[in-house]
């Protein structure tokens, strides 16, 4: 065999193999590459916004809130959240179930922060202590005693205070 032959063939076929890579925009449609790409984002969230239904126009508000994750911003938006809004909940730490939750209880991040910051950062709690008037201090000393609100309550009813 001749090898003197063989072995430039070989490096050639090696070289050229390695250097023709996948195009990392193929996947999404080609009208939108240069949208996504002003966007600044990967062929990758590129198309993860579009696998979860977002246009580059729609994904826009998203991005430019600082959620490039596109699963994330779809429960933002089915859940109704605004993308700025979507921010301020996860500048907080709180989920987009647990902001869902806040919101359809009227709660936006405003109101629930002072509740969050107190250590009751469940929503149904927070609505229960609220919905009886108790504010996110007295709540959180209730319950530190150990008082579920209904027994608070009855104590306030009472005249006797948590001190």
């Amino acid at each position: 065999m001749n090898y003197k032959l063989i072995l430039p063939i070989v490096a050639y076929l090696a070289v050229v193999g390695c250097a023709t890579t996948p195009d990392p925009w193929a996947m999404v449609p080609s009208q939108n590459i240069g949208l996504w790409q002003s966007l600044g984002v990967s062929p990758a969230v590129a198309m993860g916004y579009t696998t979860n239904g977002f246009e580059p126009a729609d994904a826009k508000p998203w991005i430019q809130a600082g959620i490039d994750d596109p699963k994330q911003a779809s429960l933002w938006h089915r859940g109704g959240v605004t993308p700025t809004e979507a921010s301020k909940w996860l500048a907080m730490g709180v989920s987009p179930e647990m902001a869902i939750s806040y919101a359809t209880n009227g709660f936006d991040p405003a109101d629930a922060k002072p509740w969050i910051q107190a250590g009751i950062d469940d929503p149904d709690q927070v609505m229960l202590w609220s919905r009886e008037g108790f504010n996110p201090s007295q709540a959180k000393k209730w319950l530190a005693k150990g008082f579920s609100v209904e027994q608070a309550l009855d104590y306030k009813r009472k005249g006797l205070t948590v001190e």
